[in-house]
């Protein structure tokens, strides 16, 4: 058995430890590296540098533990878990307009405020669940038999949602649309501006192999 230096071992322990940051990293952002420089600014913000997920990249598809779809490389759940993504806003909790909403709302006043915050929740422990749904049944080039609506109903528990609405109590029926929103304001589809949802990329889909 080869015995390493000191510093070889030093810059091991290093690597490793950059990994273990990495993964955290990237578990709120999908879970998934954009090959090229797609990740170089949201790297450098977090303080890693911009080619920091080039080595994390090679040495995941080497060990089996993402695979390539399109120009994205999925890690799979096993060491990567997906979290509700970073969103940068220019809107902060300090702005007046915001403080006068705040201070106007009496939550004991807002209907079904227990439902609201048990549904949050829920949005907050299933996402990753959903998207890795979604990137395991829903294709990128379609078409597709199953509906995103579909995989957000079976991860509440829900089967074949669209054939009976006897068993929706209880339910969140706009859960996929909150999950598409915070998906499109994270950045995690093509070309959506505005109110265009534009094109859901990996892990939101999979790339016929």
């Amino acid at each position: 058995m080869a015995i390493l230096s000191a510093t070889q071992a030093s810059a091991q322990n290093q690597r490793t430890a950059t990994y273990s940051d990495l993964l955290n990293f990237y578990g709120a952002h999908r879970c998934t590296m954009q090959m090229g420089v797609g990740d170089a600014n949201a790297l450098m913000a977090a303080g890693f540098a911009a080619d920091a997920a080039i080595n994390l990249s090679d040495d995941m598809l080497d060990l089996g533990f993402a695979s390539i779809q399109g120009d994205y490389v999925v890690l799979i759940p096993l060491i990567c878990t997906i979290r509700l993504p970073d969103i940068t806003t220019n809107t902060a909790l300090s702005d007046a307009d915001i403080v006068e909403t705040i201070l106007s709302v009496n939550e004991t006043d807002v209907p079904g405020m227990a439902a609201i915050m048990t549904n949050h929740i829920h949005i907050e422990r299933d996402f990753g669940a959903y998207v890795r749904k979604l990137g395991a049944e829903i294709s990128c080039d379609g078409p597709n038999e199953k509906s995103i609506g579909q995989i957000a109903y079976e991860i509440q528990g829900i089967e074949n949602a669209w054939r009976s609405l006897t068993d929706l109590k209880g339910i969140n029926s706009e859960l996929v649309v909150e999950y598409d929103l915070i998906a499109m304001a994270a950045g995690w589809h093509l070309g959506a501006v505005g109110m265009a949802r534009g094109e859901p990329r990996p892990p939101l889909c999979h790339y016929a192999e």
